[in-house]
């Protein structure tokens, strides 16, 4: 079944009448998240050397105090900034699919949102 959304989305997607900028949204939007990935990957590997150098304790125990703040920030800043993937439902209705099936996948979308 997901296969089956999954084409359907491939679909709407090429068939567009918006596809260039589309793609080079989609192609951006890839660059900025490796950019971020990189970013936040050595930001956190070079935290743990500076908080051991500045004498601040055990940077595990450091970092973990801290840990609930930034989890709880992170989920509201999702939330509030977050695009929520739309499934365009109505052509589904005439399909003998379960309805359960498109918001499970509809679901599965926004929590793989970026």
């Amino acid at each position: 079944m997901f296969k089956h959304f999954f084409n359907l989305e491939w679909k709407s997607f090429f068939r567009s009448s918006s596809f260039a900028t589309n793609l080079v949204f989609k192609i951006l939007t890839i660059f900025a998240l490796l950019y971020f990935i990189v970013v936040f990957l050595s930001l956190g590997i070079g935290a743990y050397f500076i908080i051991e150098k500045a004498g601040l304790g055990d940077p595990l125990r450091v970092v973990n105090r801290y840990m609930i703040y930034y989890i709880v920030m992170d989920l509201y800043a999702r939330y509030m900034l977050q695009k929520m993937p739309v499934t365009n439902i109505r052509p589904l209705l005439y399909l003998p699919i379960k309805k359960d099936a498109v918001v499970r996948y509809s679901l599965g979308k926004t929590a793989l949102s970026f």
